[in-house]
């Protein structure tokens, strides 16, 4: 088990299965795809020479975010001596964070197209993949595209906020 590699982001901005599903809808409206999520687990699977156990990251991660507080009107007529302290607030965020790879499989029903429909499915497919790419960004361990499929393993993440904590500091 690694340390968590957040690379840079939020917990709620890494990669998650409901997103990568909004992504796909497009495809899976069409009825032309299946569509499969293959678990790694119990696989002899490797990617970039490290196994499913090396590639999984659990743990914690704290999360601080500041919001300035005015407790009071700016309308208000306040003189030098009598304006109160602004204060600071910032909500102490906590995650359980749980990441490991999966395997997502995109192919055409039965590898067969029919030629008037094949150019704006090929078109499709295509662009799904590149969005998909775009939104998983460094949690991309391998991918493959054809002109009637892809394959993508990746990182995927579930993440719990298990705790927040607001404080007010002058």
């Amino acid at each position: 088990m690694n340390n968590i590699n957040l690379n840079g982001r939020l917990p709620e901005d890494l990669p998650d299965k409901m997103t990568i599903d909004d992504i796909l809808l497009e495809l899976e409206d069409t009825n032309e795809f299946d569509i499969n999520w293959i678990d790694l687990r119990n696989k002899a699977w490797h990617g970039n020479s490290k196994t499913f156990n090396q590639w999984v990251e659990i743990g914690q991660v704290c999360i601080m975010k500041c919001e300035p507080y005015q407790p009071f009107s700016i309308s208000e007529d306040w003189s030098f001596d009598t304006m109160p302290m602004p204060t600071m607030t910032y909500k102490e965020i906590r995650y359980d964070i749980f990441r490991y790879p999966i395997r997502l499989e995109v192919k055409f029903k039965n590898g067969i197209l029919s030629l008037s429909k094949s150019g704006k499915l090929i078109e499709s497919l295509k662009e799904t993949y590149l969005r998909l790419k775009d939104y998983l960004g460094t949690d991309i361990i391998h991918d493959h595209f054809e002109l009637s499929r892809f394959t993508l393993e990746l990182m995927i993440s579930e993440v719990k906020e298990i705790k927040l904590n607001i404080h007010s500091v002058i």
